[in-house]
């Protein structure tokens, strides 16, 4: 949803994706561990933004907000009696510009870069739900510093509603978290770093008002 006020743009955005990927990682005590998981990814961002128009073909727009993400992921076969079922989220502040080029009165294309500043990082592991003598362990993950560079192609079907067709890259990154102990101190338990590479295309329908 964008809401477009003289040179102030809004732009609300929400997304829903289901899929499964190929675990290829490592156990606790670093033995090697191949599967599959199931993974839920929920996203939520505001941004507000003001349009600079340079000419009558080119507008620039410096913009930055606020955004939720969550991923919930099931490592199948985690452990050794069940499913492993993991929980993150983060908060972040997107900082960005997007450059949009007039090819017609219906027709855009643009470049849009973000930089997102990754605050309240955390993950919470369902222990319980493998061993009733285990517990839930909520760890707080090491914020990083995330990208995202986008090429949208925006199509104004009337004044009131157009599509959005927008090839991307995201980058996004995790800090090895803090350590826990389980079990009166028996067994130790943290989150390692790592990065994550997504590319993709989105198709978006939109309303102006």
């Amino acid at each position: 949803f964008q809401y477009d006020l003289s040179n102030i743009i809004i732009n609300v955005n929400f997304e829903f994706t289901y899929f499964k990927t190929n675990y290829d990682g490592a156990l606790q005590n670093g033995d090697p561990f191949k599967t599959t998981t199931n993974n839920l990814l929920l996203r939520a961002e505001l941004n507000i933004g003001y349009a600079f128009n340079i000419n009558n073909f080119v507008l620039l727009t410096p913009y930055t907000g606020f955004g939720f993400r969550f991923w919930n992921r099931v490592i199948l076969g985690g452990t050794t009696t069940n499913d492993l079922r993991e929980d993150y989220s983060w908060f972040y502040f997107p900082l960005g510009i997007k450059a949009q080029f007039k090819i017609n009165e219906k027709i855009f294309i643009g470049l849009d870069v973000s930089i997102r500043f990754m605050v309240k990082g955390l993950i919470k592991i369902y222990l319980n739900e493998t061993n009733p003598s285990y517990p839930n362990v909520d760890l707080n993950l090491g914020n990083k510093i995330l990208f995202k560079i986008a090429a949208p192609v925006e199509w104004h079907i009337s004044n009131s509603v157009g599509m959005t067709f927008t090839l991307w890259y995201y980058y996004s990154a995790i800090g090895k978290s803090e350590t826990k102990y389980i079990l009166g101190g028996m067994f130790s338990i943290h989150e390692p770093k790592s990065k994550t590479h997504q590319f993709g295309l989105n198709i978006n329908v939109n309303f102006y008002l």
